[in-house]
Formats: C-alpha cells, sequence, structure tokens
C-alpha cells in the first residue's frame, strides 16, 4: 500500500530553485531513504512535506489524502512526525517530559478538565506516561526517565529525539540524519532499532549521509542532486549507478565514500 506519493513538488527562494519537480513515494512497512550531496535539496523536501515551507506546485498524498501546504502543526495530526539534523531536546527538562511533548497532539481535554483535574484529563496523563514509557524501554532509555537531558551524551539525546517522534504513533516517521555526530557503535545500535521499526508497524522516510547505514537498512533510496531526482532503484542498482558515483560519490564508490 502507497503510504506516501510526491508528484512534481518545486520550491524556489528568490530566484533560485530549490527543488525542482520532484516526485517519489514510499510503500506502508518500508524504510526509504533520500540521499544527496549537501545542498541537493534532501531537507528541502522534509520542510515541503511538514509545513516548514509552501509548495509552490506539485502535490503531496498521505494514504490518499493531500496534505501540502498544511499549518505545521498540521502534520502531526495527520500522522507525519519527524527529527532534525540539529537537536531539539529541551536540556532543563527530563528525558520522560521531552518524550510527554510529542504525545501532546493526543491529547483531547478542555481548560475545565485542567482546572478540575477531572477523571477525564487523569485518564489522558496516564495514558500519555505509560506510551512514553513504552517508547523509552523500545529504545533503552527507560533508566533515564528521570534524568536531565543536559547531562546526556549526545548518541542517547538523538535517540530521545526518535523517541519523541514515536510516541505519537505517526503513519510517517521522517529521520532527518539521524547517525550524525554518532560514534560507530551508537551507529550500528541505530540501524539496528530503525531496521525494526517496520514490524512494529511504522513506514520511515530517512535522510542520512552515512552510506554504510543507507545500504544496510533501505529497501529502496531515491538521490537528489541540484534539487531534481537523478537515480532511484534498490541499495544494489544505486550504488553501481554512474551517474550516482559521479554526481554524489566520486569514482571511489558509494562504500568508499562512507568509510572516508
Amino acid at each position: 500500500m502507497e503510504r506516501l506519493k510526491v508528484q512534481d513538488i518545486c520550491k524556489s527562494f528568490g530566484g533560485l530553485t530549490a527543488v525542482s519537480n520532484v516526485s517519489f513515494q514510499v510503500e506502508a512497512g518500508q524504510i526509504v531513504s533520500i540521499i544527496g550531496p549537501n545542498g541537493a535539496g534532501k531537507t528541502t523536501v522534509f520542510n515541503l512535506l511538514t509545513g516548514f515551507y509552501t509548495c509552490d506546485a506539485g502535490s503531496i498524498l498521505l494514504d490518499g489524502r493531500p496534505i501540502e501546504n498544511l499549518p505545521p502543526s498540521q502534520y502531526v495530526k495527520e500522522g507525519v512526525a519527524r527529527t532534525f539534523q540539529n537537536l531539539r531536546v529541551f536540556p532543563a527538562m527530563t528525558v520522560l517530559e521531552n518524550v510527554l511533548i510529542g504525545y501532546q497532539s493526543k491529547i483531547e481535554y478542555g481548560w475545565a478538565d485542567a482546572i478540575l483535574r477531572t477523571p477525564r484529563l487523569r485518564e489522558q496523563e496516564r495514558a500519555a506516561r505509560e506510551a512514553a514509557m513504552e517508547i523509552l524501554e523500545r529504545l533503552k532509555l527507560s533508566a533515564f526517565a528521570g534524568e536531565r537531558c543536559a547531562g546526556l551524551p549526545y548518541g542517547l539525546q538523538k535517540k530521545l529525539e526518535i523517541a519523541r517522534a514515536l510516541v505519537c504513533s505517526p503513519r510517517l516517521l521522517l529521520l532527518d540524519e539521524p547517525a550524525a555526530g554518532l560514534n560507530p557503535q551508537e551507529t550500528a545500535e541505530l540501524a539496528d532499532f530503525v531496521h525494526g521499526l517496520p514490524e512494529q508497524g511504522f513506514t520511515i522516510l530517512l535522510i542520512e549521509h552515512d552510506m554504510s547505514l543507507v545500504m544496510d537498512i533501505s529497501n529502496y533510496i531515491y538521490v537528489m542532486d541540484y534539487g531534481r531526482v537523478i537515480s532511484e532503484g534498490i541499495p544494489e542498482q544505486v550504488q553501481k549507478d554512474p551517474k550516482v558515483i559521479e554526481a554524489y560519490i566520486g569514482q571511489g564508490g558509494i562504500r568508499h565514500a562512507s568509510e572516508g
């Protein structure tokens, strides 16, 4: 089943075209990666998929429903969650409190419930806490639930961002360079975790520069350069595509570039 279908989306900033007629699709239960050199337009695509930018043209369908150009806050309610290249955790808050922020889109009570501490409010708070702790256990972060984020190692903070995105049970999870800044062991642990997400009902769209990770966990890959998709296919096909080697990697090949 087609979870996401992107058709001919475009975005320009002044006279600069950042994304030009980009089309791709993501099947439900798959891990699909978008790769390309810096400035290729990958993060701009993510920003168009989540309402941070509006499309100049084109369409974005989630399970057949158009979602382009919605307000950013609406995308979580539609079932789209994301992480960012740079950490966006709240350092003064605890790990559990950070994850609970991601659950806010599921909270349905009014100001009267909050003032009176009604059973409805207490039940939703209980459900939120249980959901947050379940996600933390999946990521092996439950032991840190009461600790402030400022004291966590960088790798754990990256995993915390994923936990915060997952707690709202998105139909589509966008991961923007989740392995950036991680050491090899942390990257391997992250790869194992992300690889197992489709079995738990999640669909993943990934931007990543670590080609070993991309090749190991992706079902399908799209390659961007200068705002366009220049190649697509399963990892083995993309790895051998001369256009990819020339435009993105250089003559050394994909594996060689990931080792440099």
